[in-house]
């Protein structure tokens, strides 16, 4: 009798978790499906804003220009946290593939410097980025390795001391095929690379698509209290 019981219960929390296991899945999809519903139209819409701002269509005052302005910066801000949702979303199914590409490893860290300028000026916080070079190639998918370096910059920001400056280098190794890219900032501790959990999704999520490229971000704390992050890259030379 008890190992007829038994059976029925393990049959039934079989058949429980395969309930739970498809609406999970089902939850998953929807939310893709929402989150790409979300973003298509918000490019257009920043990107109508920008024309509205910039006076194409008449001239502005101050205070039309100030709401612009910070419509603009919420938009960019909901399409790069639909991008992270988007990606942790495909990272959990399995889904996630990277378009690769010849790209320039310069253009892509002034890019994400670019994305922080609001957080940079409402934080009185420099960014020092001189690279020597002009040109340092990668493979890479563009749209998922910026996005990485964006969320990777801009908790970065956060965490500085207000009125400070971030140092920023791209380096590409003479010896060996690895490209850095190296972050030095005075402030809050950047949270280890082990310690990335779902409660942080951009950052977690900017961890995977690293490593996905082949890469890997390593957290250190210097002698004068200075935190240093350095991603690293592998080099398509």
């Amino acid at each position: 009798y008890f190992v007829y019981l038994f059976v029925l219960s393990y049959k039934e929390i079989k058949a429980q978790k395969k309930k739970i296991k498809k609406y999970s899945l089902l939850n998953q999809k929807m939310l893709i499906h929402f989150s790409n519903e979300l973003r298509a139209p918000l490019p257009v819409i920043r990107d109508f804003i920008e024309l509205l701002y910039l006076e194409k269509a008449g001239q502005l005052n101050e205070k039309q220009k100030k709401i612009l302005n910070l419509l603009h910066k919420n938009t960019e801000e909901l399409i790069e946290e639909s991008s992270s949702l988007v990606y942790y979303n495909q990272l959990k199914t399995g889904e996630l593939y990277l378009n690769k590409q010849n790209l320039n490893l310069i253009e892509l860290v002034n890019d994400a410097i670019r994305r922080c300028d609001d957080e940079l000026l409402n934080r009185k916080i420099k960014i020092r980025y001189r690279p020597r070079k002009k040109k340092i190639p990668i493979l890479a998918d563009k749209g998922k390795l910026l996005s990485a370096i964006y969320a990777v910059l801009r908790n970065i920001t956060l965490m500085a001391k207000s009125s400070s400056s971030i140092k920023v280098w791209s380096r590409q190794s003479k010896y060996s095929n690895y490209l850095q890219i190296i972050f030095i900032y005075q402030g809050k501790m950047f949270p280890e690379p082990e310690l990335f959990s779902q409660s942080i999704i951009d950052i977690f999520v900017a961890n995977k698509i690293i490593t996905l490229h082949g890469g890997n971000m390593s957290r250190k704390t210097q002698d004068d209290q200075k935190q240093k992050i350095t991603i690293i890259l592998p080099s398509n030379n």
